[in-house]
């Protein structure tokens, strides 16, 4: 007799089920009996009406969604990050039947599900019953079910919904699904296809390590509607502080707004109306990042750095650090010295071959090239870092390493222990060396932020052919966009803008214009080059 893992569970679910307590021999017994009815025997649990679940999951479900007896959620953060806002609109259009928003572990995402479901029950616009969420990383019992997101949605609609998802969306009152920290369940792609295929709901799902989407986007395509959120904007951390009136600049504007130099003018004249709240909340960013938890006052600052190292990259390793290629696990210390290079590394452009030469400088001579770039990619996968790839002109493919740029500065403050000050006015007496690395990372800066904005193609251009070095190119449709970070104190020298003028003048490019982003400096420059200071440019959106 086979006493395996799964037999004993398997009895213990029986027990559960059934409230009778059987023998092992006895339990087999009964196993082979209904294996002999059956032509193609399923799992226990399928066969369980309507998807039974287990006592202590029923209780967690519960506990998660306390409106379904009439009890208050926990308190909720007031201040409203603008994903929200635009994932109630979408959720609201049905454009998709999925919308899911990613991003970095703690830049809000689960205080975005709360807030709309508190809103719905606040405003009874919708009935609790309709409401159905479950956070996947606080639910370990699920590796049972053969598909548990179904399993899952079959127990909701018998026991809560009391009727099918398809007959609630008819009668127009359709029911609202929340799925948090998905990614954590194997092949949960598949399953969110089949759900939505069959059933008709409005469905969010929000998580870290880029949801996994590349991995799940043949599946879903044309089904999700994906949101990256990423840390604190500039407006939202003077929106957290009170620091005053700071809207964005064309949130809901076309991308191809962009390719209009009356765009960038108008910025400029933005950021001069909404200059003093702007220089106040760019320097708060400057201090503490864009990471909520450093902006709401519950911590102190000394202990900020701890917080950001144990719930965002310590969490992000322990999570999802298992998840290794074919399923190997992961090499914690080559992943730990390839995040503390790229800290290092940020905002340039670095070939994994020299990376992987540091990692074995500390860690033995045994390290892998291969385990570097796996590291650097689970790095990105997880938002931590987004990878900016070397322009492709002409359709010519480039041997060149993407340019490494962190989520926050902040994080590389933490991990490293080492404070590099952004703001203008704290530099005004910086040596040369720390003048250098803050323009580094405010490259950084603007990488991580410009690859997240929707209808973007963000690249680099490499020196070639006595061509200069772009730090960023935007591609707009025909449209490219040069952008070069030079972020000094006093006058723009005209080698500054040597790199934008030749790339405009070359017709193959078709680009209209550039950005000269610095620290203060604003204005057009001439026909080919607008100086835009960074914390004005972060004021977009």
């Amino acid at each position: 007799m086979p006493y395996t893992q799964e037999f004993d569970h398997l009895r213990s679910r029986f027990s559960q089920l059934t409230g009778t307590t059987l023998k092992k021999r006895e339990f087999w017994r009964v196993l082979s009996r209904v294996g002999k009815r059956s032509r193609k025997p399923q799992p226990l649990f399928d066969t369980a009406p309507l998807g039974g679940l287990p006592a202590d999951l029923v209780q967690l479900l519960e506990l998660q969604n306390p409106w379904w007896s009439g009890k208050p959620l926990k308190p909720i953060p007031l201040f409203r990050r603008w994903a929200c806002d635009e994932v109630m609109r979408r959720l609201q259009s049905s454009l998709t039947p999925i919308v899911a928003v990613r991003g970095p572990r703690q830049v809000g995402k689960t205080t975005v599900q709360e807030q709309l479901i508190e809103e719905m029950l606040r405003l009874k616009q919708i009935e609790p019953a309709r409401i159905f969420r479950v956070q996947f990383d606080e639910v370990p019992s699920l590796g049972s079910f053969n598909q548990p997101v179904l399993a899952l949605v079959r127990w909701y609609e018998k026991n809560i919904l009391r009727g099918s998802l398809n007959a609630s969306a008819r009668s127009g009152e359709p029911a609202y699904l929340f799925f948090d920290e998905v990614q954590n369940l194997k092949a949960w792609d598949p399953q969110l296809k089949t759900l939505v295929d069959h059933a008709s709901a409005k469905t969010l799902v929000t998580g870290s390590s880029a949801l996994r989407i590349a991995g799940g986007q043949d599946c879903l395509a044309g089904r999700a509607s994906l949101i990256e959120m990423g840390p604190l904007r500039l407006h939202e951390i003077a929106g957290m502080r009170q620091l005053g009136a700071l809207p964005p600049f064309g949130p809901h504007m076309q991308i191809d707004a962009w390719t209009e130099r009356g765009f960038w003018l108008d910025l400029l004249k933005h950021g001069h109306k909404y200059g003093r709240v702007l220089k106040k909340s760019f320097h708060a960013f400057s201090e503490l990042g864009g990471y909520p938890v450093c902006h709401n006052g519950a911590e102190q600052r000394s202990n900020l750095a701890d917080v950001i190292v144990n719930t965002v990259i310590e969490r992000t390793f322990l999570h999802d650090l298992k998840a290794g290629p074919q399923g190997r696990r992961r090499d914690r210390g080559v992943l730990e010295e390839t995040f503390k290079l790229i800290c290092r590394y940020a905002g340039q452009a670095v070939n994994p071959r020299r990376i992987r030469d540091e990692v074995a400088h500390v860690l033995g001579a045994g390290v892998r090239e291969k385990l570097v770039s796996d590291a650097i990619r689970f790095l990105a996968s997880a938002l931590l870092i987004h990878e900016i790839p070397p322009l492709e002109a002409l359709t010519k493919k480039q041997s060149h390493p993407c340019k490494l740029c962190l989520c926050d500065h902040f994080v590389r403050e933490a991990w490293l222990q080492e404070k590099i000050p952004i703001a203008p006015k704290d530099l005004a007496n910086a040596n040369q060396a720390v003048s250098t690395l803050a323009g580094h990372i405010v490259e950084s800066i603007i990488g991580f932020y410009l690859e997240g904005v929707p209808g973007l193609a963000v690249s680099w251009f490499p020196a070639r052919h006595g061509e200069p070095e772009i730090d960023f190119v935007l591609t707009i449709g025909m449209y490219r966009i040069p952008i070069e970070v030079k972020y000094r104190r006093g006058a723009v020298k005209q080698s500054d803008v040597d790199g934008i003028n030749s790339f405009c003048g070359q017709q193959k490019y078709n680009a209209p214009f550039g950005i000269l982003v610095t620290q203060e400096f604003a204005g057009e420059l001439d026909e080919s080059v607008i100086a835009i200071p960074a914390s004005v440019l972060l004021a977009v959106r």
